[in-house]
């Protein structure tokens, strides 16, 4: 489809850009859907959902960078809208994207950090903690053969 994506956007003038994964990386997030959408889903949309969804919030705004999205919506700060005044994502949870990216990779062995990044990790635990549910796969029945 690649091929065909680029003719097309050549036509109509937009930017096109292609992602390539491993075979390895491709194997591993399809086994990873039964777990992640919970029901028969047979959209081939699903893989780079996926494959975007596990983008960290940097790395979505260096995509935006490249494809050249709009200034103003690189420049908004991340909201989801539910609250009828100016609160961010980042008001909400207390941390900035990039404090909780460094949680996400900071390792016990560095103790030499600022109370900030104690204040951040802290959160990061908390949230990783409350969220741990929605990162567990889900229980599959198997029916033994003698019983089918």
């Amino acid at each position: 489809e690649a091929e065909e994506a680029k003719r097309i956007s050549d036509h109509i003038g937009t930017d096109h850009q292609e992602l390539y994964v491993s075979d390895t990386e491709l194997i591993e997030t399809i086994y990873r859907l039964p777990s992640i959408y919970s029901e028969p889903f047979a959209d081939s949309s699903q893989i780079p959902t996926v494959l975007l969804a596990d983008l960290t919030k940097s790395e979505i705004f260096t995509l935006g960078k490249k494809l050249n999205i709009i200034e103003d919506i690189q420049v908004a700060r991340p909201t989801d809208g539910l609250w009828n005044d100016d609160r961010t994502d980042e008001d909400q949870i207390g941390a900035t994207y990039p404090e909780l990216e460094w949680a996400m990779r900071y390792s016990e062995n560095n103790l030499n950090i600022t109370a900030r990044e104690k204040e951040g990790l802290a959160i990061y635990k908390r949230l990783r903690e409350v969220n741990s549910h929605k990162m567990k796969e889900i229980p599959v029945c198997s029916i033994p053969e003698k019983l089918r």
